[in-house]
C-alpha cells in the first residue's frame, strides 16, 4: 500500500500524455493549493481518482490547473466541506463528480 499523504503533483507537468491518474486508497490528508498547477500549459489530466483517502481538507486553489478534467472522484474520504471556489474552478470541463460516502 502506498502512503501518499499530501498532494503536490506538479511533477505531472512533465507527463504531457498522462490522461488518467488513480491515487485511490492512500493516506492523502490535504489537497494543497495549486497542487496541479503546470506552467505554461495546463495539467493534461482528464480523470482523477482520489477516493478512499483520508482527505480532511481541500484548499480553495487545490484544483487550479485542472482545466481539462472531466471526472473527479473524492469519495469515501473524511471531507465535511469543500470550498465552493475549488469546485467552481472545474465547472467548465467537469462532467462527473463523485463525493459519495464522505462525512
Amino acid at each position: 500500500m502506498s502512503m501518499v499523504t499530501r498532494i503536490d503533483m506538479r511533477w505531472l507537468c512533465a507527463l504531457g500524455s498522462l490522461l488518467e491518474l488513480s491515487l485511490r486508497d492512500n493516506g492523502v490528508h490535504v489537497l494543497a493549493a495549486s497542487a496541479f498547477l503546470c506552467r505554461p500549459t495546463p495539467c493534461p489530466l482528464q480523470r482523477l481518482d482520489l477516493g478512499g483517502n483520508r482527505i480532511r481538507r481541500v484548499e480553495q486553489d487545490a484544483f487550479v490547473g485542472l482545466s481539462n478534467i472531466t471526472g473527479l472522484k473524492i469519495d469515501a474520504s473524511q471531507l465535511t466541506t469543500v470550498p465552493v471556489m475549488a469546485l467552481l474552478r472545474l465547472s467548465r470541463s467537469l462532467e462527473e463528480l463523485d463525493m459519495s460516502r464522505d462525512r
